[in-house]
């Protein structure tokens, strides 16, 4: 497979981004649906492929709390004063989608450790965003999201399935 001619990281981001360029190329003149890539077969290894980690973890998740803590100060004058209607509007606005990524791998990662680090992560964002003491009880908060991650993360690969044509 293509993958064992790459040793290193460097070498790993520069061949992702090539390829991402391609792929880029491909959908934007709607010949993905021809797009084979050597050593790729399916859907599931292009995705592992691309994530380059093989895990909804790791990276994915530090990149989701990163993003969040900057979202959090730029936006805290406003959240601060804002009902909880609208933080919840603003956290699926810009911080459900940052989670997109991660939900792609979740159906094909073995690991449950990796897959309750996400929803752990996903709980734990939302109630930041809400400004929610972090004890609060997790079913509370899921019928608070009403958004089922599982689920979620089964219609996104099954949407990206039908986009690839397979």
């Amino acid at each position: 497979m293509i993958s064992k001619n790459i040793k290193t990281h460097k070498q790993r981001k520069n061949f992702v981004r090539r390829v991402l360029q391609v792929i880029c190329h491909f959908v934007s003149n709607g010949l993905i649906k021809n797009a084979f890539f050597p050593g790729i077969k399916d859907f599931p290894t292009l995705v592992f492929f691309l994530q380059g980690l093989g895990s909804p973890g790791g990276e994915q998740i530090s990149f989701i709390k990163r993003k969040l803590g900057y979202l959090l100060v730029k936006l805290y004058p406003y959240l601060k004063n804002a009902s909880a209607d609208a933080r919840k509007d603003i956290w699926q606005t810009m911080v459900k989608p940052l989670f997109n990524a991660a939900l792609l791998m979740f159906n094909f990662e073995p690991s449950e450790t990796q897959k309750e680090n996400l929803e752990r992560t996903w709980i734990g964002t939302f109630k930041q965003f809400m400004m929610i003491n972090k004890a609060a009880p997790t079913e509370l908060i899921n019928k608070m999201i009403n958004c089922d991650l599982r689920q979620l993360a089964s219609n996104l690969v099954e949407e990206c399935k039908n986009t690839m044509g397979r």
